[in-house]
């Protein structure tokens, strides 16, 4: 069962005691992410969850990992388009200690200017490691391509030229602009009691915050069909198709989820068994959709050799036209909604996903729904909801299309060179 208080300074907390383990997973999620940037500062939330392992005015970086590392637990991190969060893993009679570092990370970080020059090396170390890496490469491409210039379209990293630009002034502001309690929600889940928690972030959170005002930057999401591609040295092609989506509050959202289990979320899926299975043109293929506030994008991707690129993309546009006009069967919905469920349930057996629902859950979508509102989703999904979904999203005449790694003549022919 959820438990849910608000503290004095608007900070939010979710909860779900799990009272079989002796762990316990919390984190904080912060609306801030690469949505919440302008084209400037493209890479700043990726660079401030970097900093806040720096050093605050208690412990310097090494100490805040050895506080953790000690209880044989793990500190991490992760900045996505829409978010940011920190969160730690460990034994429940370790609480304490989790609380005290997450909140001694987020609201007393140093920004040393020594460390923010260090980082800037780092992170341009992590920015030219993903774009040698076409694996990696290709996402960044087909959001590019898909998305243009709105935040959606550029990379969660920045790029070398964004991130030298940064200063502390602008890592400060953005700090205080977003790192406030009214945007940020700290979700745990495991062995605790609520009270004691409540107690523990009071404590740590005893600061005055100045009043809060919501101030996010435009994101208007339009679809855009093309293909874009990147040339780097490889053996392998990689590919991601994307089709328009839906976005994550849309009530067609688990049909798709349906439909896509079927057509390339699986081994057992069309996609595989068509490409990999049947054609051998493929040992990686499959299909999965990502959905923001506003619209979505499902990905086909695949990685082959370059002489199989063109009947690789070929056969996806096959397969989504014979979705298209064929549909699924009662048959293969009814067992699409039993592996949906299934995989549900099973993520449920984690601290760490019970953690991240109710998280995202509480930030992004106003609320979080249990495990019986999730469920009956699932089950109320419809032969005529899957028709309706398949006949929205699966579009084989505008697509989106990213190709990184050895580029076919055939790409190139009737492609956009990423470099230009």
């Amino acid at each position: 069962m959820y438990q849910f208080y608000t503290l004095s300074n608007g900070l939010r907390i979710g909860a779900e005691v799990m009272p079989q383990v002796k762990s316990v997973t919390a984190g904080f999620f912060i609306r801030a992410g690469g949505m919440t940037e302008t084209a400037e500062q493209n890479g700043i939330s990726h660079f401030v969850e970097h900093m806040l392992f720096k050093g605050t005015e208690r412990r310097s970086a090494c100490q805040l990992v050895q506080a953790i590392d000690r209880t044989g637990g793990t500190l991490n991190a992760f900045t996505s388009d829409e978010y940011t969060c920190v969160y730690v893993k460990t034994l429940d009679r370790q609480i304490e200690t989790a609380v005290d570092v997450l909140c001694d990370m987020l609201f007393h970080s140093r920004l040393a200017a020594e460390d923010i020059a260090l980082e800037k090396k780092v992170i341009g170390e992590e920015i030219s490691l993903y774009e040698d890496s076409p694996e990696e490469l290709v996402g960044d491409l087909l959001s590019s391509r898909t998305w243009g210039d709105c935040p959606a379209g550029r990379p969660i990293l920045g790029t070398l030229e964004s991130v030298n630009r940064l200063n502390r002034e602008e890592l400060a502001g953005y700090l205080e602009r977003f790192y406030h309690p009214e945007n940020m929600v700290f979700a745990i889940a495991g062995s605790f009691t609520l009270s004691h928690v409540i107690s523990l972030l009071e404590k740590r959170m005893k600061e005055k915050f100045p009043p809060w005002l919501p101030s996010f930057p435009p994101c208007p999401m339009v679809f855009h069909s093309g293909i874009s591609y990147q040339e780097k040295e490889a053996e392998q092609t990689q590919l991601a198709l994307g089709l328009e989506g839906v976005s994550r509050m849309d009530p067609e959202l688990y049909p798709l989820l349906a439909v896509n289990t079927v057509f390339g979320g699986s081994m057992s899926s069309r996609l595989f068994q068509k490409i990999r299975e049947e054609k051998g043109l493929a040992y990686s293929i499959g299909s999965y959709p990502i959905c923001h506030e506003a619209s979505g994008l499902l990905v086909i991707s695949a990685g082959v050799s370059p002489e199989n690129t063109r009947q690789t993309v070929e056969l996806m546009l096959q397969e989504i036209e014979l979705l298209r006009q064929e549909g699924l069967s009662r048959e293969e919905i009814e067992s699409s909604k039993e592996q949906l469920a299934g995989g549900y349930l099973l993520g449920l057996e984690s601290t760490s996903s019970r953690m991240s629902h109710l998280g995202k859950g509480m930030l992004l979508e106003g609320g979080v729904k249990t495990q019986e509102e999730i469920l009956s989703l699932i089950d109320g999904i419809t032969p005529e909801a899957a028709e309706r979904v398949i006949q929205r999203v699966f579009t084989p005449d505008a697509f989106s299309l990213a190709v990184a790694g050895a580029v076919d003549e055939w790409i190139k022919a009737q492609g956009e060179s990423w470099s230009e």
